[in-house]
């Protein structure tokens, strides 16, 4: 699955990049948005699948590269039933049918910070974030001139991990991974 993340983030950027430009002077290039969904999905990296569920909120900002590619940054909170994730990464944006209302897919990358309710507090466990990837397809609905309503389906794949000692003074590393699958509705502005 991550493999196949990849691939696709790097064609989106190729294609991105050898599109002719056909933007207007007077064209708005910086866009701004934000999302706010519902989270579902499981934690692997024990023996044991276990279901999360929770709420996310993520701003961005993006640059209009042509009428269909949109590059940008953004930063979000996601609470689940016992991890809390910062995520600050770089999106990528594609439109299928220019700046009108329009199927479009993404893809986002970066790090996430991370705090788990079950292990705040304690002095010899860590609990650390890590890299994330995901892609997502969703539609936007022009309301005003260069205002859409945004629905979004998305798939994260999110690492961590948990660093702890035991008593005995011996130190494990546990890598945690987490697929994430989000319905969100969104505002660009």
């Amino acid at each position: 699955m991550r493999q196949i993340i990849l691939l696709l983030c790097i064609i989106l950027i190729k294609n991105a990049y050898t599109q002719p430009d056909t933007l207007k002077k007077n064209d708005k290039k910086m866009y701004f948005g934000i999302y706010a969904g519902l989270v579902s999905g499981e934690q692997t990296g024990n023996r044991n699948l276990i279901k999360e569920t929770g709420f996310n909120l993520q701003y961005y900002a993006e640059y209009k590269i042509n009428n269909q590619f949109y590059q940008g940054i953004s930063v979000g909170i996601e609470t689940l039933s016992n991890t809390f994730f910062l995520p600050v990464g770089t999106q990528f944006h594609v439109v299928f049918s220019g700046p009108a209302s329009s199927l479009f897919v993404d893809a986002t990358a970066g790090y996430a910070f991370a705090e788990n309710r079950n292990f705040y507090g304690y002095d010899n466990y860590d609990y650390k974030g890590g890299l994330f990837a995901g892609v997502g397809i969703g539609y936007q609905l022009i309301v005003k001139s260069k205002r859409f309503f945004l629905l979004r389906l998305r798939y994260k794949l999110q690492n961590s991990k948990l660093e702890y000692e035991t008593p005995s003074k011996i130190k494990y590393i546990e890598k945690i991974g987490f697929n994430l699958f989000f319905i969100e509705i969104g505002m660009r502005i």
